[in-house]
């Protein structure tokens, strides 16, 4: 998103440079706390992912809700559950697999953390087998996914972009989706409306400022990301990588909404999965 963004400014002489500083370490509060700690004037953003929700959600005392402010979602992610391709391994469709899990235990693979967890337990919620919920938490997506193609682990969930060329190697089995219509391309993968299990949790991707900034510096990245979203080199990046299956884009006030829904989501997470 940088680039387009600062191609838009150089074409508007506008005298901005964007310099993006990747801040690693404790989850992304590092990077929080860095923002935090800058003045309130607008020249500094942090882009969130599934940072400022779960930490608040895990009882941080390094900050709310109130001390950000939303300038624009532009991503959300869509979920896909999987299980083995392997003949003689895995389950032959999303509905086995409930049924199996409503009589034993049921292994489900995540990377990450507390952020990771919310989907299989929202998922487990609805389709009724939360207490043979198994998670199975790895730091390797890769080794996460040869241990469902193994039968190691029942199922684990991910991305599109980074399940696809398994799925057409027949290593894995997309079983279902986390959305409420039909995927085009994979119109076969049951989803919310076909299951009745509505288990959309995926990765959401905005920008905050500090609470305090002044609301014309908020309303001029606002606008600056809406006129990013529109360009041919955003939109290509969205296609490729299947961000343009569900709208991303959330106004700053529709974001921190949503923030706030996914703080209470986390805490349910918390009561239901404490590893």
């Amino acid at each position: 998103m940088a680039q387009p963004a600062q191609e838009l400014l150089s074409e508007r002489d506008i005298n901005v440079e964007l310099n993006v500083e990747n801040i690693t370490g404790a989850s992304g509060q590092n990077a929080a706390t860095t923002v935090l700690n800058q003045p309130a004037d607008g020249h500094t953003i942090f882009a969130n992912t599934n940072v400022i929700a779960p930490s608040i959600a895990q009882g941080t005392d390094a900050f709310t809700l109130d001390d950000w402010a939303g300038i624009a979602r532009m991503q959300y992610d869509t979920t896909w559950i999987f299980g083995s391709g392997r003949q003689g391994t895995g389950f032959g469709d999303i509905q086995e697999l409930v049924d199996t899990a409503q009589s034993e235990a049921i292994s489900f693979g995540i990377s990450g953390g507390l952020d990771s967890a919310a989907f299989p337990v929202q998922f487990a919620q609805e389709a009724g087998f939360l207490n043979n919920l198994e998670i199975v938490a790895y730091d390797d997506a890769g080794r996460m996914e040869n241990d469902v193609i193994t039968g190691e682990i029942d199922c684990a969930y991910g991305e599109l972009v980074e399940l696809e060329g398994l799925v057409e190697e027949g290593e894995i089995e997309l079983l279902y989706v986390g959305y409420d219509e039909t995927v085009e391309g994979y119109e076969d993968v049951p989803n919310v409306e076909d299951t009745g299990w509505d288990a959309q949790f995926g990765t959401q991707r905005g920008l905050v400022v500090l609470n305090d900034t002044p609301q014309e510096a908020i309303d001029f990245w606002a606008e600056l990301v809406q006129d990013v979203l529109e360009t041919d080199a955003y939109q290509e990046f969205e296609s490729a990588n299947y961000l343009d299956i569900r709208e991303g884009y959330l106004s700053g006030p529709e974001y921190m909404d949503s923030l706030q829904e996914m703080v209470t989501l986390f805490e349910e997470t918390l009561s239901a999965y404490n590893p």
